[in-house]
């Protein structure tokens, strides 16, 4: 049959058209197979980078994290930290190994633990944020520290909570020179006005306590003509209120008039 086909025309040229074709074919093929290789290659390439990307993009967020001017705490679910960050062991006290998988109660007063239970945490979990909520917290050596807490819940694609994120501003000074203010203020109304010197005292003594303890309290008046010491209001849950008595005596009154620098007294300097 072959030679009787070779003898029609045209024939011959397109068994070299099919030849040309199937070799230029083959050469796309190969072409393909090189840019397939090629594209694998990229991707390849480009996949390290992204990896690398990530990597970096995770150290530097690890360190902002670390190093931010502000106390951040991370914790799970279940409210127990997970991570904190520099300025929040620097700020409370302690080392990172003490904190971590504890609860975040812990280091809350029991009045602020019980605000954000009855008050904050079932708004929060419904919402997922919360801001500038003021608390109390614990330092390692027991001081306390006034802050406004700010959070976030992270979810999965469940919508369930996957962790929480808080920022921490501590306003203990802010709120220390705002109470101060709020004294001066009141000791100022009561100054203007009490009707006499005992009732200003009293008033003046229920300020001060509203700042630190003072369950004992009084007033010494010095009289430099008759060099007396007189109390004119005297509060203490042993003595009786003393009467006038003569400079010379001796005592920490006389000692911080003479002086004329105030005195923190102590047990251990006492």
């Amino acid at each position: 049959a072959a030679p009787a086909l070779s003898g029609q025309p045209g024939l011959a040229a397109l068994l070299a058209g099919l030849g040309d074709l199937l070799a230029r074919v083959d050469l796309a093929l190969d072409q393909n197979d090189r840019d397939l290789a090629l594209r694998a290659r990229s991707l390849e390439l480009a996949s390290a980078e992204l990896v690398a990307a990530n990597e970096r993009l995770r150290a530097n967020y690890a360190d902002l994290y670390r190093l931010a001017p502000v106390m951040l705490q991370s914790s799970d679910p279940a409210s127990r930290l997970t991570e904190v960050n520099d300025y929040w062991l620097q700020r409370l006290g302690y080392a990172r190994d003490e904190v971590i998988g504890r609860a975040v109660g812990d280091f809350l007063t029991p009045d602020s633990l019980a605000y954000l239970r009855e008050h904050v945490f079932p708004e929060f979990r419904r919402t997922g944020l919360s801001t500038d909520v003021a608390c109390q917290m614990v330092r390692k050596d027991g001081a306390l520290l006034d802050v406004l807490i700010s959070a976030f819940f992270e979810r999965n694609e469940h919508g369930e909570p996957v962790r929480s994120l808080a920022a921490i501003v501590d306003v203990t000074e802010r709120t220390r020179i705002d109470r101060l203010r709020t004294a001066l203020y009141e000791i100022s109304e009561a100054a203007q006005g009490a009707d006499d010197l005992p009732e200003l005292l009293r008033r003046i003594h229920a300020v001060i306590g509203e700042l630190l303890p003072a369950r004992n309290f009084f007033v010494a008046l010095h009289d430099e003509q008759a060099r007396l010491l007189r109390f004119p209001y005297f509060i203490d849950e042993y003595d009786p209120p003393p009467g006038a008595r003569r400079i010379g005596a001796g005592g920490l009154t006389e000692r911080v008039l003479r002086t004329g620098e105030s005195l923190l007294l102590t047990p251990d300097s006492m």
